[in-house]
Protein backbone atom coordinates (compact mmCIF):
# COMPACT_ATOMS: atom_id res chain seq x y z
CA UNK A 1 0.00 0.00 0.00
CA UNK A 2 2.69 2.60 0.70
CA UNK A 3 4.29 1.93 -2.64
CA UNK A 4 0.82 2.45 -4.20
CA UNK A 5 0.13 5.45 -2.92
CA UNK A 6 3.59 7.15 -3.09
CA UNK A 7 4.70 6.18 -6.36
CA UNK A 8 1.38 5.90 -8.67
CA UNK A 9 -0.98 8.48 -9.85
CA UNK A 10 -3.88 9.01 -7.74
CA UNK A 11 -6.61 7.17 -9.90
CA UNK A 12 -4.23 4.15 -10.24
CA UNK A 13 -3.35 4.38 -6.73
CA UNK A 14 -6.69 4.42 -5.91
CA UNK A 15 -8.02 2.07 -7.92
CA UNK A 16 -5.28 -1.09 -6.87
CA UNK A 17 -4.85 0.16 -3.40
CA UNK A 18 -8.75 -0.28 -3.03
CA UNK A 19 -8.33 -4.15 -4.40
CA UNK A 20 -5.44 -4.46 -2.30
CA UNK A 21 -7.54 -4.07 0.91
CA UNK A 22 -11.04 -5.80 -0.78
CA UNK A 23 -8.69 -8.95 -0.93
CA UNK A 24 -6.20 -8.70 2.27
CA UNK A 25 -9.58 -7.88 4.06
CA UNK A 26 -11.72 -10.98 2.73
CA UNK A 27 -8.43 -13.20 3.72
CA UNK A 28 -8.11 -11.77 7.34
CA UNK A 29 -11.83 -12.44 7.78
CA UNK A 30 -11.54 -15.86 7.09
CA UNK A 31 -8.60 -16.69 9.32
CA UNK A 32 -7.41 -16.71 12.99
CA UNK A 33 -4.25 -16.04 14.10
CA UNK A 34 -2.30 -18.57 16.47
CA UNK A 35 0.71 -17.78 18.57
CA UNK A 36 2.86 -19.85 20.64
CA UNK A 37 1.38 -20.56 24.32
CA UNK A 38 4.62 -18.85 26.07
CA UNK A 39 4.76 -16.98 29.53
CA UNK A 40 6.31 -13.85 29.87
CA UNK A 41 10.13 -15.13 29.91
CA UNK A 42 9.62 -17.03 26.41
CA UNK A 43 8.17 -14.33 24.84
CA UNK A 44 11.26 -12.30 26.68
CA UNK A 45 14.28 -14.82 25.23
CA UNK A 46 12.59 -14.44 21.72
CA UNK A 47 12.92 -10.32 22.11
CA UNK A 48 16.49 -10.77 23.35
CA UNK A 49 17.44 -13.11 20.36
CA UNK A 50 15.77 -11.05 17.74
CA UNK A 51 17.57 -7.83 19.11
CA UNK A 52 20.81 -9.43 19.47
CA UNK A 53 20.44 -11.29 16.41
CA UNK A 54 19.74 -8.10 14.25
CA UNK A 55 22.54 -5.81 15.82
CA UNK A 56 25.15 -8.35 15.69
CA UNK A 57 24.21 -7.86 11.76
CA UNK A 58 25.82 -4.02 11.53
CA UNK A 59 22.33 -2.45 11.19
CA UNK A 60 23.05 -0.91 14.98
CA UNK A 61 26.67 1.11 15.40
CA UNK A 62 29.22 0.53 16.07
CA UNK A 63 29.24 -3.47 14.49
CA UNK A 64 30.44 -4.34 11.47
CA UNK A 65 28.17 -3.73 8.44
CA UNK A 66 28.92 -6.40 5.24
CA UNK A 67 29.62 -4.59 2.41
CA UNK A 68 26.50 -5.54 0.29
CA UNK A 69 24.85 -3.06 2.67
CA UNK A 70 27.18 0.15 0.52
CA UNK A 71 23.94 -0.64 -2.11
CA UNK A 72 21.09 -1.34 0.39
CA UNK A 73 21.88 2.06 2.40
CA UNK A 74 22.32 4.45 -0.83
CA UNK A 75 18.82 3.11 -1.49
CA UNK A 76 17.16 3.59 2.16
CA UNK A 77 19.49 7.04 2.33
CA UNK A 78 17.46 8.04 -1.73
CA UNK A 79 14.15 6.83 -0.33
CA UNK A 80 14.37 9.09 2.54
CA UNK A 81 15.94 12.14 1.83
CA UNK A 82 14.03 12.47 -1.78
CA UNK A 83 11.16 12.53 -2.65
CA UNK A 84 9.25 9.85 -4.60
CA UNK A 85 8.79 8.23 -6.55
CA UNK A 86 12.93 8.45 -6.68
CA UNK A 87 15.16 9.30 -10.04
CA UNK A 88 17.87 10.58 -11.51
CA UNK A 89 16.83 12.35 -14.23
CA UNK A 90 19.11 11.56 -17.64
CA UNK A 91 22.41 10.70 -17.36
CA UNK A 92 23.58 10.43 -21.57
CA UNK A 93 21.36 8.93 -24.62
CA UNK A 94 21.45 5.87 -23.13
CA UNK A 95 20.43 6.16 -19.74
CA UNK A 96 16.84 8.52 -19.83
CA UNK A 97 14.29 9.50 -17.16
CA UNK A 98 16.44 6.45 -15.09
CA UNK A 99 13.43 5.16 -12.07
CA UNK A 100 14.58 3.63 -9.38
CA UNK A 101 13.22 0.44 -9.82
CA UNK A 102 13.52 -2.60 -7.56
CA UNK A 103 11.42 -4.58 -4.82
CA UNK A 104 10.78 -2.55 -2.24
CA UNK A 105 9.00 -3.67 0.09
CA UNK A 106 12.00 -4.01 2.87
CA UNK A 107 12.23 -0.09 2.38
CA UNK A 108 9.08 1.66 2.11
CA UNK A 109 7.84 1.79 5.43
CA UNK A 110 10.89 2.22 7.31
CA UNK A 111 12.12 5.12 4.89
CA UNK A 112 8.40 6.88 5.15
CA UNK A 113 8.54 6.73 9.04
CA UNK A 114 12.95 7.80 8.50
CA UNK A 115 11.22 11.06 6.49
CA UNK A 116 8.31 11.67 9.43
CA UNK A 117 11.26 11.89 11.90
CA UNK A 118 13.35 14.02 10.34
CA UNK A 119 13.60 12.93 6.99
CA UNK A 120 17.51 12.27 7.58
CA UNK A 121 19.48 9.12 6.54
CA UNK A 122 20.36 8.45 10.21
CA UNK A 123 16.46 8.34 11.07
CA UNK A 124 15.79 5.89 7.94
CA UNK A 125 18.59 3.81 9.11
CA UNK A 126 17.09 3.21 12.80
CA UNK A 127 13.66 2.84 11.37
CA UNK A 128 15.27 0.16 8.92
CA UNK A 129 17.09 -1.74 12.18
CA UNK A 130 13.93 -1.32 14.15
CA UNK A 131 11.77 -2.60 11.08
CA UNK A 132 14.28 -5.33 10.91
CA UNK A 133 14.09 -7.05 14.59
CA UNK A 134 10.52 -6.70 13.96
CA UNK A 135 10.86 -9.36 10.75
CA UNK A 136 12.77 -11.27 12.80
CA UNK A 137 10.97 -11.12 15.67
CA UNK A 138 8.05 -12.70 13.99
CA UNK A 139 10.20 -15.22 12.12
CA UNK A 140 11.44 -16.67 15.21
CA UNK A 141 8.20 -16.56 17.10
CA UNK A 142 6.73 -18.71 14.08
CA UNK A 143 9.54 -21.05 14.52
CA UNK A 144 8.77 -21.19 17.64
CA UNK A 145 4.97 -21.79 17.16
CA UNK A 146 5.67 -24.77 14.40
CA UNK A 147 7.12 -27.00 17.04
CA UNK A 148 6.18 -29.67 18.09
CA UNK A 149 8.27 -30.11 21.25
CA UNK A 150 7.22 -29.89 25.06
CA UNK A 151 9.07 -27.85 27.73
CA UNK A 152 11.11 -24.61 27.89
CA UNK A 153 14.38 -26.81 25.90
CA UNK A 154 12.32 -28.61 22.70
CA UNK A 155 9.76 -25.99 22.55
CA UNK A 156 11.79 -23.00 22.91
CA UNK A 157 15.50 -23.41 22.99
CA UNK A 158 15.96 -25.71 20.40
CA UNK A 159 13.71 -23.70 17.87
CA UNK A 160 15.57 -20.70 18.36
CA UNK A 161 18.84 -22.45 18.31
CA UNK A 162 17.91 -23.30 14.88
CA UNK A 163 16.71 -20.69 13.72
CA UNK A 164 19.53 -18.80 13.96
CA UNK A 165 22.27 -21.63 13.59
CA UNK A 166 20.72 -23.73 10.61
CA UNK A 167 23.31 -23.57 7.70
CA UNK A 168 24.86 -25.87 5.20
CA UNK A 169 28.54 -27.77 6.38
CA UNK A 170 30.38 -25.56 4.24
CA UNK A 171 32.98 -25.68 6.34
CA UNK A 172 33.60 -29.51 5.30
CA UNK A 173 33.32 -28.49 1.81
CA UNK A 174 35.79 -25.57 1.98
CA UNK A 175 38.15 -28.20 3.45
CA UNK A 176 37.45 -30.60 0.43
CA UNK A 177 38.18 -28.49 -2.25
CA UNK A 178 41.64 -27.59 0.07
CA UNK A 179 40.69 -23.92 1.04
CA UNK A 180 42.07 -25.10 4.83
CA UNK A 181 40.31 -23.63 7.81
CA UNK A 182 38.55 -20.12 7.49
CA UNK A 183 40.31 -17.53 8.90
CA UNK A 184 38.21 -15.89 11.80
CA UNK A 185 35.53 -13.80 10.09
CA UNK A 186 35.45 -15.15 6.52
CA UNK A 187 32.87 -15.74 4.43
CA UNK A 188 33.21 -19.13 3.63
CA UNK A 189 30.19 -20.13 1.40
CA UNK A 190 31.26 -19.88 -2.14
CA UNK A 191 33.40 -22.77 -1.63
CA UNK A 192 31.23 -24.64 -4.73
CA UNK A 193 31.90 -21.26 -6.63
CA UNK A 194 29.48 -22.12 -9.08
CA UNK A 195 26.19 -21.78 -6.24
CA UNK A 196 25.04 -21.23 -2.62
CA UNK A 197 22.72 -21.93 -0.11
CA UNK A 198 23.36 -19.16 2.35
CA UNK A 199 23.20 -19.92 6.53
CA UNK A 200 19.86 -18.14 8.02
CA UNK A 201 22.53 -15.98 9.84
CA UNK A 202 24.47 -15.12 6.72
CA UNK A 203 21.06 -14.26 4.88
CA UNK A 204 19.70 -11.87 7.74
CA UNK A 205 23.55 -10.30 7.67
CA UNK A 206 23.50 -9.81 4.11
CA UNK A 207 19.87 -9.87 2.25
CA UNK A 208 16.80 -9.64 4.94
CA UNK A 209 15.14 -8.24 2.19
CA UNK A 210 15.09 -11.49 0.72
CA UNK A 211 15.17 -13.81 4.22
CA UNK A 212 12.46 -12.52 6.02
CA UNK A 213 9.59 -13.28 3.12
CA UNK A 214 10.96 -16.26 2.04
CA UNK A 215 11.18 -17.71 5.51
CA UNK A 216 7.88 -16.48 6.56
CA UNK A 217 6.24 -18.02 3.64
CA UNK A 218 8.01 -21.17 4.26
CA UNK A 219 6.78 -21.28 7.47
CA UNK A 220 3.61 -20.70 6.96
CA UNK A 221 3.55 -23.41 4.25
CA UNK A 222 5.15 -25.89 6.83
CA UNK A 223 2.05 -25.16 9.15
CA UNK A 224 -0.69 -25.59 6.37
CA UNK A 225 1.05 -28.40 4.76
CA UNK A 226 -1.72 -31.01 5.50
CA UNK A 227 -5.03 -28.92 5.24
CA UNK A 228 -3.90 -26.44 2.74
CA UNK A 229 -4.11 -22.38 2.59
CA UNK A 230 -7.21 -20.88 0.37
CA UNK A 231 -6.00 -19.43 -3.08
CA UNK A 232 -6.74 -16.15 -2.08
CA UNK A 233 -4.78 -16.36 1.17
CA UNK A 234 -1.98 -18.17 -1.69
CA UNK A 235 -2.18 -14.84 -3.76
CA UNK A 236 -2.18 -12.25 -0.95
CA UNK A 237 0.76 -14.36 0.72
CA UNK A 238 2.37 -14.43 -3.30
CA UNK A 239 1.58 -10.64 -4.04
CA UNK A 240 3.51 -9.80 -0.29
CA UNK A 241 6.73 -12.23 -1.55
CA UNK A 242 7.25 -10.61 -5.27
CA UNK A 243 6.95 -6.80 -3.95
CA UNK A 244 9.58 -7.66 -1.31
CA UNK A 245 11.68 -10.66 -2.91
CA UNK A 246 10.61 -11.40 -6.79
CA UNK A 247 13.46 -14.41 -6.57
CA UNK A 248 11.89 -15.99 -3.58
CA UNK A 249 8.65 -16.11 -5.34
CA UNK A 250 10.03 -18.07 -7.73
CA UNK A 251 10.92 -20.66 -5.38
CA UNK A 252 8.14 -20.31 -3.34
CA UNK A 253 5.57 -20.39 -6.37
CA UNK A 254 5.90 -24.74 -6.72
CA UNK A 255 5.38 -25.29 -2.80
CA UNK A 256 2.82 -22.83 -2.97
CA UNK A 257 0.81 -24.01 -5.83
CA UNK A 258 0.66 -27.76 -4.24
CA UNK A 259 -0.36 -26.34 -1.11
CA UNK A 260 -3.55 -23.98 -2.29
CA UNK A 261 -4.98 -27.47 -3.69
CA UNK A 262 -3.91 -29.60 -0.39
CA UNK A 263 -7.95 -30.70 0.69
CA UNK A 264 -9.67 -29.80 -2.40
CA UNK A 265 -10.59 -31.09 -5.87
CA UNK A 266 -9.40 -29.77 -8.86
CA UNK A 267 -12.77 -28.41 -9.57
CA UNK A 268 -13.01 -26.81 -6.20
CA UNK A 269 -9.31 -25.17 -6.70
CA UNK A 270 -10.26 -23.80 -10.09
CA UNK A 271 -13.86 -22.41 -9.18
CA UNK A 272 -11.80 -20.40 -6.23
CA UNK A 273 -10.56 -18.49 -9.14
CA UNK A 274 -13.87 -16.57 -8.96
CA UNK A 275 -14.17 -16.15 -5.31
CA UNK A 276 -13.62 -11.74 -4.29
CA UNK A 277 -10.61 -11.89 -3.31
CA UNK A 278 -8.96 -13.90 -5.80
CA UNK A 279 -10.06 -11.53 -8.28
CA UNK A 280 -9.32 -8.20 -6.24
CA UNK A 281 -5.80 -9.29 -5.78
CA UNK A 282 -5.23 -10.53 -10.10
CA UNK A 283 -4.55 -6.88 -11.21
CA UNK A 284 -2.22 -5.76 -8.52
CA UNK A 285 -0.40 -8.89 -8.56
CA UNK A 286 0.23 -8.44 -12.42
CA UNK A 287 1.30 -4.72 -11.92
CA UNK A 288 4.12 -5.24 -9.05
CA UNK A 289 5.33 -8.53 -11.20
CA UNK A 290 5.43 -5.58 -14.44
CA UNK A 291 6.84 -2.91 -12.69
CA UNK A 292 9.04 -5.82 -11.06
CA UNK A 293 10.79 -6.89 -14.00
CA UNK A 294 10.34 -4.02 -16.94
CA UNK A 295 14.12 -3.25 -18.16
CA UNK A 296 15.85 -6.85 -17.30
CA UNK A 297 17.93 -7.87 -19.54
CA UNK A 298 17.24 -11.39 -21.61
CA UNK A 299 21.17 -12.43 -20.82
CA UNK A 300 20.63 -12.40 -17.25
CA UNK A 301 19.40 -15.74 -17.12
CA UNK A 302 20.74 -18.63 -17.97
CA UNK A 303 21.63 -22.35 -17.08
CA UNK A 304 24.05 -24.69 -15.52
CA UNK A 305 25.45 -26.10 -18.96
CA UNK A 306 27.00 -22.64 -19.42
CA UNK A 307 29.14 -22.85 -16.23
CA UNK A 308 31.79 -25.47 -18.27
CA UNK A 309 32.92 -28.45 -19.13
CA UNK A 310 30.37 -31.13 -17.63
CA UNK A 311 31.87 -33.27 -16.04
CA UNK A 312 33.73 -30.89 -13.16
CA UNK A 313 30.28 -29.07 -12.72
CA UNK A 314 28.10 -32.14 -11.81
CA UNK A 315 30.65 -33.42 -9.68
CA UNK A 316 30.58 -30.05 -8.00
CA UNK A 317 26.79 -30.40 -7.79
CA UNK A 318 26.97 -33.32 -5.97
CA UNK A 319 29.30 -32.31 -3.33
CA UNK A 320 27.24 -29.21 -2.88
CA UNK A 321 23.47 -31.03 -2.38
CA UNK A 322 25.22 -33.30 -0.14
CA UNK A 323 26.61 -31.46 2.48
CA UNK A 324 24.46 -28.20 1.94
CA UNK A 325 21.06 -30.49 2.43
CA UNK A 326 20.62 -33.82 1.11
CA UNK A 327 23.05 -35.64 3.73
CA UNK A 328 20.14 -33.78 6.20
CA UNK A 329 17.55 -34.93 4.53
CA UNK A 330 18.84 -38.57 4.03
CA UNK A 331 18.53 -38.61 7.77
CA UNK A 332 15.37 -36.82 8.45
CA UNK A 333 13.60 -39.08 5.79
CA UNK A 334 14.90 -42.18 7.30
CA UNK A 335 13.18 -41.19 10.58
CA UNK A 336 9.82 -40.91 9.10
CA UNK A 337 9.48 -37.70 7.57
CA UNK A 338 7.31 -38.44 3.81
CA UNK A 339 4.98 -35.43 3.62
CA UNK A 340 4.84 -34.01 0.30
CA UNK A 341 6.29 -30.65 0.77
CA UNK A 342 9.35 -32.26 2.11
CA UNK A 343 9.64 -34.17 -0.98
CA UNK A 344 8.99 -30.82 -2.78
CA UNK A 345 11.54 -28.63 -1.39
CA UNK A 346 13.93 -31.66 -1.86
CA UNK A 347 13.24 -31.75 -5.51
CA UNK A 348 13.59 -28.05 -5.49
CA UNK A 349 16.99 -27.88 -3.93
CA UNK A 350 18.38 -30.08 -6.15
CA UNK A 351 17.43 -28.38 -9.53
CA UNK A 352 17.71 -24.65 -8.61
CA UNK A 353 21.50 -24.86 -8.85
CA UNK A 354 20.84 -26.09 -12.81
CA UNK A 355 19.02 -22.37 -13.44
CA UNK A 356 21.54 -19.07 -13.64
CA UNK A 357 20.26 -15.45 -13.52
CA UNK A 358 21.66 -12.38 -11.49
CA UNK A 359 24.98 -10.96 -10.82
CA UNK A 360 25.94 -13.69 -8.23
CA UNK A 361 23.68 -16.50 -9.52
CA UNK A 362 20.52 -15.28 -7.25
CA UNK A 363 18.06 -17.46 -8.24
CA UNK A 364 19.75 -20.19 -6.29
CA UNK A 365 20.54 -18.08 -2.80
CA UNK A 366 17.18 -16.57 -2.80
CA UNK A 367 14.76 -18.73 -4.84
CA UNK A 368 16.06 -21.47 -2.17
CA UNK A 369 15.23 -19.70 1.14
CA UNK A 370 11.36 -21.40 1.38
CA UNK A 371 12.77 -24.82 0.51
CA UNK A 372 15.55 -24.40 3.35
CA UNK A 373 13.11 -23.17 5.51
CA UNK A 374 11.08 -25.91 5.08
CA UNK A 375 14.04 -28.33 5.35
CA UNK A 376 15.07 -26.89 8.67
CA UNK A 377 11.35 -27.42 9.79
CA UNK A 378 11.49 -30.71 9.16
CA UNK A 379 14.95 -31.26 11.47
CA UNK A 380 13.14 -29.61 14.35
CA UNK A 381 10.43 -31.45 14.03
CA UNK A 382 12.36 -34.29 14.83
CA UNK A 383 14.69 -33.45 17.43
CA UNK A 384 11.35 -32.42 19.29
CA UNK A 385 10.35 -35.45 19.58
CA UNK A 386 10.95 -38.11 22.40
CA UNK A 387 10.71 -41.60 20.86
CA UNK A 388 13.69 -43.96 22.07
CA UNK A 389 13.40 -44.87 18.10
CA UNK A 390 14.36 -41.65 16.85
CA UNK A 391 17.61 -41.29 18.91
CA UNK A 392 20.13 -42.04 16.79
CA UNK A 393 18.84 -40.41 14.29
CA UNK A 394 18.45 -37.23 16.62
CA UNK A 395 22.03 -37.63 17.15
CA UNK A 396 22.96 -37.85 13.35
CA UNK A 397 20.83 -34.35 12.85
CA UNK A 398 23.02 -32.55 15.16
CA UNK A 399 26.40 -34.05 13.74
CA UNK A 400 25.06 -32.19 10.71
CA UNK A 401 23.80 -28.89 12.36
CA UNK A 402 26.52 -28.63 14.80
CA UNK A 403 29.35 -28.95 11.93
CA UNK A 404 26.99 -26.88 9.73
CA UNK A 405 27.07 -24.03 12.65
CA UNK A 406 30.85 -22.99 12.07
CA UNK A 407 28.93 -20.75 9.22
CA UNK A 408 26.65 -18.67 11.34
CA UNK A 409 29.50 -18.51 14.24
CA UNK A 410 31.93 -17.25 11.44
CA UNK A 411 28.97 -14.61 9.99
CA UNK A 412 29.02 -13.37 13.74
CA UNK A 413 32.02 -13.14 14.76
CA UNK A 414 32.91 -10.46 12.19
CA UNK A 415 31.55 -7.84 14.38
CA UNK A 416 35.06 -8.41 15.92
CA UNK A 417 37.38 -7.63 12.80
CA UNK A 418 38.89 -4.58 12.92
CA UNK A 419 38.14 -2.16 9.67
CA UNK A 420 36.30 0.93 8.59
CA UNK A 421 32.65 1.20 9.83
CA UNK A 422 29.24 2.27 7.49
CA UNK A 423 30.04 6.14 7.08
CA UNK A 424 27.91 7.84 4.92
CA UNK A 425 28.95 10.49 2.58
CA UNK A 426 25.85 11.48 1.34
CA UNK A 427 25.70 10.18 -1.84
CA UNK A 428 22.77 8.70 -4.44
CA UNK A 429 22.47 5.17 -5.53
CA UNK A 430 24.09 6.69 -9.06
CA UNK A 431 27.11 8.08 -7.21
CA UNK A 432 28.10 4.32 -5.30
CA UNK A 433 26.58 2.03 -7.74
CA UNK A 434 26.22 3.31 -10.98
CA UNK A 435 22.78 2.14 -13.20
CA UNK A 436 23.08 -1.69 -12.72
CA UNK A 437 19.91 -3.00 -14.68
CA UNK A 438 18.36 -4.85 -11.47
CA UNK A 439 18.11 -1.15 -9.42
CA UNK A 440 17.68 1.20 -12.12
CA UNK A 441 15.38 0.96 -14.87
CA UNK A 442 14.71 3.48 -17.56
CA UNK A 443 10.60 4.85 -18.11
CA UNK A 444 11.68 5.78 -21.44
CA UNK A 445 8.94 4.31 -23.80
CA UNK A 446 7.69 2.35 -21.58
CA UNK A 447 3.21 1.79 -20.37
CA UNK A 448 4.72 2.37 -16.85
CA UNK A 449 5.50 6.02 -17.37
CA UNK A 450 1.76 6.82 -17.41
CA UNK A 451 0.87 4.81 -14.22
CA UNK A 452 3.71 6.32 -12.39
CA UNK A 453 4.03 9.67 -11.10
CA UNK A 454 6.91 11.67 -12.49
CA UNK A 455 10.10 10.97 -11.20
CA UNK A 456 12.04 13.12 -8.58
CA UNK A 457 15.20 13.38 -9.23
CA UNK A 458 17.47 12.73 -6.45
CA UNK A 459 20.64 14.63 -5.93
CA UNK A 460 24.03 13.95 -3.36
CA UNK A 461 24.43 16.39 -0.21
CA UNK A 462 26.06 19.86 -1.78
CA UNK A 463 27.88 19.51 1.23
CA UNK A 464 29.86 16.25 1.40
Amino acid sequence: MVFLLGWLRWPYALILGLLTLIGWATVSHRRTLNWPSLNRWGWLGITIVACAWVALSGLVSPFFLNADWLVRMSVLRDLTVGDWPVGYGTLDADHQNLLLRLPMGYYLVPALLGKVLGGTEAAGRWMLALWTVLGAFLFLAMTVANSQGEGRWRGLWIPLLLAVGFSGMDVIGGLVHRHGWPPTGAHIEWWAELFQYSSNTTQLFWVPNHSLPGWIAGLLIWRHREQGLSLGASALLMLGVVTWAPLVAIGLAPLLFVCSLRGQTWMGWVREWGRLDVLALLLPGFFMARFITFGVPSEAAGTLAEAGPLGPVVARLVMFSLLEWALLAWVVFRAGERSWVFWLAAAELLLLPLLRFGPGNDIVMRGGIPALTIMMCAAMTLLSQHAPKHRSFQWATWFILAAGAVTPYQEISRVLVEGDRFESQGQNFIQINGTPWHYIGELQGTWLSHVLESPKITLPELNK
